[in-house]
């Protein structure tokens, strides 16, 4: 959906607060595996965080793919796409592309896309063949899947290739002779990027209007009345990469927008029932393609890549009840971006992201994906 995810960020953030930084953890590459010449992105930890995933592209090869690999990086493997009997005569040096990989919250598996030899993007699921590819599925891409938090629902979206409109859809992963449920209906606008909320009753998702060139934010609060549809966010610009705080009260998300000829990112935070107005909790933000703001488990707060040149895009973080209260992560890593989150002990955070490398390396040409735990003030 190229038109409506065409920002960038450019912009520097403000003065830190007084707080402590947290202390430097120990990272680790994930990504070791060769070829070394091929760019990273949109990685992802398994249920429990043993395991973690990313998308590579190696351009010399033409080759996009997923790799999965154990937390540590210490063996990987990459995903084999299931092509069936028609990705007959598909050229062997340019197998089917793999992207977005979703792990099952429970472990049982994971789904990811593929053309798998077809003309356009289905989806896969590890052990069971393509999910989308009956015709009641419609024609289009089928892209951004995100489970619900018990697994027995699969939310996407479907998007025309020749027109670029999407609806966002669900499908019963124990039932899927009934076929999708048709969740969003609107002719002119393109609704994708959904997320269940953490209870699994609710469901986000941004709608772009072509005509005025601008995302917002909406909420389904009954995936199983798809009227129950009510529009969260009216910021001029786009909002983008909504993400659900651990109880379900609060939602984070990007604020991209024209200022002076530049293009500008804002972190915001919003009440999920549409109470209150939103709040800003940081100007000059990176924003990734696919990754949310990251929430630590307490709710307490938000976890960014902060866009500033002189120090490489640090990794960031900033109270939600103060946003005066904030500071940077030493990673050790520069240019980062894709930040994902998982649980540690309390007070602690394990991270992963992609990064150009770290400071001392003398190669920075190539995204690599990297993975620590950090304690937080």
């Amino acid at each position: 959906m190229r038109a409506h995810l065409f920002y960038t960020a450019v912009l520097t953030f403000g003065t830190l607060s007084l707080a402590a930084a947290p202390a430097t953890a120990k990272v680790k590459r994930v990504s070791k595996k060769k070829p070394k010449k091929m760019n990273t992105q949109t990685p992802r930890f398994s249920h429990d965080g043993a395991k973690v995933s990313y998308e590579f592209h190696i351009p010399k090869k033409k080759h996009k793919g997923v790799s999965i690999c154990t937390a540590q990086g210490k063996s990987c493997k990459n995903v084999e796409p299931d092509t069936g009997a028609s990705a007959a005569g598909f050229d062997d040096d340019a197998p089917p592309p793999v992207r977005e990989l979703a792990w099952h919250p429970q472990g049982r598996s994971y789904v990811y896309g593929s053309t798998g030899g077809r003309s356009t993007l289905n989806i896969y699921m590890e052990g069971e063949g393509c999910l989308s590819c009956e015709k009641s599925f419609g024609y289009g891409n089928k892209i951004h899947s995100t489970w619900s938090p018990d697994g027995k629902f699969l939310a996407f979206a479907v998007e025309d290739p020749a027109t670029e409109h999407g609806e966002v859809y669900l499908i019963d992963i124990y039932n899927l002779e009934k076929g999708p449920t048709k969740l969003t209906n609107h002719e002119d606008d393109t609704s994708y990027q959904p997320r269940f909320s953490p209870d699994g009753k609710k469901l986000l998702f941004t709608r772009f209007n072509p005509e005025k060139s601008d995302n917002d934010l909406y909420v389904i609060d009954d995936v199983t009345d798809p009227k129950s549809v009510r529009k969260l966010t009216s910021q001029r610009g786009a909002e983008l990469n909504g993400s659900w705080s651990p109880d379900g009260s609060k939602i984070a998300y990007y604020s991209v927008y024209e200022r002076k000829g530049k293009t500008k990112t804002d972190l915001n935070v919003t009440p999920a029932d549409g109470s209150g107005k939103h709040t800003v909790l940081a100007k000059g933000v990176v924003k990734p393609d696919l990754a949310n703001p990251v929430w630590t488990a307490d709710g307490e707060k938000i976890l960014f890549v902060r866009d500033h040149e002189k120090r490489s895009n640090p990794v960031a973080w900033v109270s939600v009840s103060d946003p005066k209260t904030k500071g940077d992560i030493k990673t050790g890593t520069i240019q980062n971006s894709d930040l994902v989150g998982f649980p540690a002990d309390e007070g602690r955070i394990k991270l992963l992201w992609t990064a150009q490398g770290k400071k001392a390396d003398k190669e920075k040409t190539w995204r690599k994906v990297y993975t620590g735990t950090f304690d937080l003030p």
